[in-house]
């Protein structure tokens, strides 16, 4: 061991530690599918093969013209089971590899298989014994593919280098391609004059023989595949390093001068490493070797030699980060290697974690800082587009080329660091490294350590949150001078963060020059914390910081100069013993509930007062009383709850009572506006306008007051209402609560001149957060058609009573949604099934279409004005009685609405008939032709659907003519393809 100094990273600091009992998550990692079990009582780490490999040895002559090779795979086996094995399974690549012979030693052969990627050869191996199997192949250049894409041996004109993480090996010889199998391994290499071949392990032998130059390596300590590896190519050798073990770089002559100034300093890396690791150098050699890995942009850490890409060698140093990563690989991956890649973090954490150390020892506390700032902003990213993933894990496919094991292991590491200092640090990590050399390794390996070397049980729980589950919190916090507290909230469910993990439990923070320690215990049932700071001094000049040497992978926002609650009151009706219609009817008794939502700091207990409505339209039962606490930047949370009765005229009206909150130095009223009287008025969307206004009379035949979102108000985002779904509301005083406060200029028109919510639905119940800037439609709306006719009300309920209403003829693929988290869409493509959500408690409807797409034809027994009718009427708790024939309103005038237009390839025509009649709808062309009968019979007075589709015909201007009785309409219409 070297004995270097490393800057050592404290300041002052206040830290709060706590513990909190939680049991921790149970590990079951997935396997590939070879023939062995592990042992959980040795925490994973000590595999139980039937057979296990003890040594490989190849032999690779090299044909560069032909970009190919012949190979020979000595493959030292043991039987470590109590009875005989027999066959022998090994992968091998059935896209480069051909098996020609599979022998003993001796020559003598044996029976084998090669398919799918596995050579199977049948052979009896006895219990306890150790045998030799000498497999000759023809090998070439082709790659199998894993999660970093291709791998194998790569062959140029005159280059060769090999990639094979996690389980490419088998692309270039037979062999057991899992990292739970790590075998000592020598390389014999046949190779065109003048080309050099290097790979694990120590040059033991060159020789010339026949025209090529030959070279062995061997390596006398144990290797798992995916570190395995060799490089061929014409190099100049810088010797950095003899003495205590050599340090070579292999590189391209042209780039010498470069690269002796990249790598001047990783020798200097590795005493680094070696100092706060507490192990030295765990191998015979280090070689780097400049090759085309990665196409030259990247590294590999193969097992005492670092393959680097052409494209890093530039003489600045700008990838000096990369070559220090990959040598801090020979300790972490190479040395002590996970044992399945559930655990692959431990490799890539610490490695990324090396890079952090090394911009340290060059840049001090800031360097440090800057790379653990990268890693969290890398992590972040990749988090908040969704990824739910823990360190340990099984996905590892997706999860080992991203941001997880990478970044967010090094911030684990990170963690640990800054947990317990420099000394313990390097105590526990020089254990885990001399406990598990040459060895396999698991988290839980890696936890234990820590726990011996601190004494810190709780590392149980804080493995449990911070490795084997997903979740990294995002803290507020504030600091209020006025009465020396500090307030800390941890929010776990944030929307840019998995959905799982624990409070956090322990905490750093600076404040001024001056400094305290305190262990308070948090209570895991409370995500809300205040700290009593008695001891420190309220003129100290700076904020607080939490977390200062950033030494947790969290969101952090401090929220300074906050010094009072700052309050949002809203309220919700429940209970209302007339009409759950969210308005207080005359002699209707209803619980009243509070919620409260705090943007600052919290109130212990506070009192409560009502001033009720001056005109006694409202009467309560109670008028004071005490509230539970609000927290610290609490969420919208239910308070309080008061029964209310209606009085007076049914008459719609607002009534007002005032809530004051008192405590704590602190008094605020709010002023809460309750709907009271009859329910009238309703608005409708149904995304055409002519639509709108030709439903608008069928409504106000049934004496209803109607309106729509887009009368006089052009400033509107037209997209939130270009929905197909139909919007209708019992009542709109209360859309008073539907939006946020935004929206002021949409929320004032409900509330002073109009009425609102979706299908029946009160936006606040389902859309909490509302916002007219939404593209995508409000309600569920079909996307795409249905193959068919669809229908709606055919099981009981009280708008369809029973009878078949919708019967559209749209064609091709179903495709619903539920838009923006709302409600699913329903609908069926037979009598069977309801296609609509009926919620009789509530008032809710939710359509999966427009009523303008409704169809009056067979096999529909309800008309789609009837449909609109009834509808209204069960919003507004109105009874529902029409005639037989469903025809409930009779226009006045003959009218022709047709929509839309331009259209393709279907024409919707609505028809007012004043009186029955024939009716004759027909269709011509420009020159007259007629190319359409759309209708012709007898016809009932009332409002008619028909629809026309045109897909047969070409693009152009037609002609809809529309006959009843003595009425003749000439429309023209335009239909684009």
């Amino acid at each position: 061991m070297r004995s270097r100094q490393i800057a050592i990273l404290f300041f002052t600091t206040v830290v709060f530690t706590v513990f909190i009992q939680v049991h921790p998550a149970n590990s079951s990692p997935a396997f590939l599918d070879y023939n062995r079990t592990f042992e959980t009582s040795e925490l994973d780490t000590v595999p139980d093969w039937d057979l296990v490999v003890e040594r490989y040895e190849f032999f690779m002559d090299f044909d560069f013209e032909n970009l190919s090779f012949q190979g020979i795979a000595t493959v030292t086996v043991t039987n470590t089971t109590e009875s005989p094995v027999e066959l022998i399974v090994l992968d091998a690549a059935s896209v480069s590899l051909t098996i020609s012979g599979v022998t003993s030693p001796d020559s003598d052969p044996y029976e084998f298989t090669h398919s799918d990627d596995v050579l199977t050869i049948d052979h009896t191996i006895q219990s306890g014994n150790t045998e030799t199997i000498v497999i000759t192949y023809d090998g070439i250049p082709e790659p199998v593919y894993g999660p970093f894409g291709a791998m194998g041996v790569f062959m140029t004109g005159s280059r060769a280098w090999t990639f094979s993480f996690p389980d490419g090996a088998h692309a270039w010889a037979p062999v057991v391609d899992d990292p739970a199998m790590k075998a000592e391994v020598t390389w014999i290499f046949g190779v065109p004059e003048g080309l050099t071949a290097i790979a694990n392990g120590a040059l033991t032998e060159t020789w010339a023989d026949n025209g090529k130059d030959w070279f062995t390596w061997e390596h006398n300590h144990p290797v798992c595949t995916s570190e395995m590896g060799f490089v061929i190519g014409t190099y100049a050798v810088i010797e950095a390093q003899t003495d205590p073990f050599p340090i070579r770089y292999y590189v391209y002559p042209g780039d010498s001068t470069a690269a002796a100034f990249d790598m001047a300093r990783i020798p200097e890396a590795v005493q680094v490493f070696e100092e706060i690791f507490g192990y030295d150098y765990p191998f015979e050699e280090l070689k780097i070797v400049e090759c085309g890995v990665f196409g030259g942009s990247g590294g590999q850490e193969h097992q005492t030699m670092v393959s680097l890409g052409n494209q890093m060698i530039t003489g600045t140093r700008e990838f000096e980060n990369i070559i220090v990563h990959e040598v801090c690989h020979q300790w972490f991956a190479d040395m002590v290697t996970p044992v399945n890649w559930d655990h692959f973090w431990l490799s890539e954490g610490f490695a990324v974690y090396s890079e952090a150390i090394w911009s340290e020892h060059l840049l001090g506390l800031e360097g440090l800082l800057t790379e653990i700032r990268s890693d969290q902003r890398e992590y972040f990213s990749w988090e908040s587009n969704g990824n739910d993933y823990a360190l340990v894990n099984s996905d590892y496919y997706v999860t080992m080329p991203s941001a997880l094991p990478y970044e967010r292991g090094s911030l684990a590491i990170h963690q640990l660091r800054m947990r317990y200092g420099d000394n313990l640090f390097t105590q526990a990590v020089q254990n885990y490294l001399t406990n598990n050399a040459y060895g396999y390794v698991s988290s839980e390996n890696l936890r234990d350590e820590f726990i011996a070397a601190t004494g810190d049980s709780s590392l149980i729980d804080w493995f449990d949150q911070w490795i084997f589950q997903g979740e990294v919190p995002f803290f507020h916090y504030a600091y209020s001078e006025e009465t020396n507290e500090l307030h800390l909230k941890q929010i776990l469910d944030d929307g840019d963060s998995p959905s799982h993990g624990n409070l956090y439990d322990c905490f750093m923070v600076t404040f001024g020059d001056t400094a305290i320690h305190q262990s308070v215990p948090w209570d895991s049932d409370n995500d809300v914390m205040t700290f009593r700071m008695a001891d420190w001094d309220p003129e100290a000049p700076e904020d607080p910081e939490l977390f200062p040497l950033e030494s947790i992978p969290a969101r952090i926002r401090y929220l300074n100069n906050i010094e009072t609650p700052l309050l949002t009151l809203s309220h919700y009706l429940d209970d209302e013993t007339l009409y759950p219609d969210n308005v207080l009817q005359p002699n209707e008794i209803a619980t009243m509930t509070l919620y409260i939502e705090n943007a600052g700091l919290g109130l212990e207990n506070p009192s409560w007062s009502l001033a009720v409505d001056p005109e006694d339209r409202i009467l309560v039962e109670e008028t004071e009383g005490v509230m539970p606490s609000i927290e610290f930047l609490q969420d919208k949370t239910a308070m309080f709850s008061i029964e209310v009765i209606g009085a007076g005229s049914p008459d719609p009206f607002w009534g007002t009572v005032e809530l004051t909150i008192t405590g704590n130095q602190y008094s605020e009223t709010f002023e809460i506006k309750l709907a009271l009287g009859r329910s009238e008025i309703l608005l409708m969307q149904d995304g055409v306008l002519t639509a709108i206004d030709t439903l608008g009379m069928i409504l106000e035949a049934g004496d209803i007051v109607w309106g729509t979102p887009r009368n006089g108000f052009e400033n509107l985002t037209e997209s939130m209402y270009e929905t197909q779904a139909v919007m209708l509301e019992a009542d709109g005083r209360y859309s008073d609560y539907l939006f946020t406060n935004d929206d002021d200029y949409l929320r004032d028109w409900f509330t002073d001149g109009g009425s609102g919510c979706i299908s029946g639905e009160y936006i606040n119940l389902i859309y909490p957060d509302a916002d007219p800037s939404w593209l995508g439609g409000i309600a569920g709306t079909w996307l795409g058609n249905v193959s068919g006719p669809a229908y709606i009300g055919v099981e009981n309920d009280p708008v369809a009573d029973g009878r078949i209403v919708l019967a559209p003829t749209q064609t091709g693929v179903s495709s619903c949604s539920n838009c923006c988290g709302g409600p699913s869409i329903f609908f069926a493509l037979n009598d069977s099934a309801v296609a609509a959500e009926i919620d009789s408690d509530w008032r809710i409807l939710n359509f999966g279409f427009a009523f303008r797409s409704l169809m009056n034809s067979h096999p529909a027994t309800m008309t789609r004005d009837e449909l609109v009718l009834r509808t209204a009427n069960f919003l507004l708790f109105r009874e529902m009685g029409f005639s037989e024939d469903g025809n409930i309103f009779i226009p006045e005038l003959f009218e022709v609405t047709t929509y839309p237009n331009p259209f393709n390839p279907v024409l919707q025509i609505q028809i007012g008939i004043p009186a029955a009649s024939n009716l004759n709808l027909s269709v011509f062309d420009l020159l007259g032709r007629q190319v359409a009968m759309i209708h012709d019979g007898f016809m009932q007075a009332g409002l008619r659907s028909f629809h026309w589709n045109a897909s047969s015909l070409s693009s152009g201007t037609y002609f809809l003519q529309v006959q009843a009785g003595n009425n003749t309409s000439v429309q023209r219409v335009l239909l684009v393809k």
